[in-house]
């Protein structure tokens, strides 16, 4: 960790607020028609023979443990290819608890499942990675209902999910004042759910 992010961390968990949406697909929801193009790419399961195509697109050294100690819960790593290159990754977790900004959110049950950790090299944006990927993971479990956090901000993730049929459920609120960190969650009114569709 370099000096500058040390202390960006420090100062967020001194004192900062974020706010983040939780997205709901509920269970057994048919997904909607897909009316976009094609993904031109593939995707693989992360296992140990292919866990290092990640450096091709981010730092492998920092990265791979962390998708070992994933793997190792239990949760399902997929990586994407664009001509032959690992240009993207998500993952979906099927037990635990999972947070935000290090509060509790939700624990999840026999059928419930939390997609995360979803990035996209930039070269390979706006190819359909991201609505593909969502999709085989919603399909691999249409009786389960599934949960994403996404930040209000973030438009073109919004609209993947939006793709594969997650709903904006709640706002969730973190506040870090000095040694305290305390999460609101506040559940979406359909007025306030309305208004995310429109981006």
């Amino acid at each position: 960790m370099t000096t500058k992010e040390f202390f960006r961390r420090l100062r967020h968990r001194l004192w900062s607020t974020s706010q983040t949406l939780l997205l709901l697909r509920p269970a057994n929801a048919p997904l909607p028609e897909q009316t976009w193009k094609p993904c031109p790419g593939e995707f693989r399961d992360v296992t140990e023979e292919n866990i290092n195509d990640c450096g091709q697109f981010e730092n492998a050294v920092h990265y791979v443990p962390i998708y070992r100690e994933m793997l190792k819960q239990g949760d399902v790593v997929h990586f994407g290819y664009l001509n032959g290159k690992c240009v993207f990754r998500h993952c979906m977790q099927r037990s635990g608890s999972f947070y935000e900004d290090g509060c509790l959110v939700h624990t999840l049950g026999a059928d419930e499942a939390f997609i995360h950790y979803v990035f996209c090299s930039p070269n390979a944006r706006g190819l359909g990675f991201h609505t593909e990927g969502t999709r085989r993971f919603c399909e691999q479990l249409l009786a389960h209902s599934f949960y994403t956090c996404v930040k209000p901000d973030n438009f073109p993730s919004l609209h993947g999910f939006f793709l594969s049929g997650f709903q904006p459920y709640s706002l969730l609120t973190v506040k870090n004042r000095f040694l305290f960190r305390r999460l609101h969650e506040h559940i979406l009114t359909p007025e306030e759910i309305r208004k995310y569709y429109d981006i």
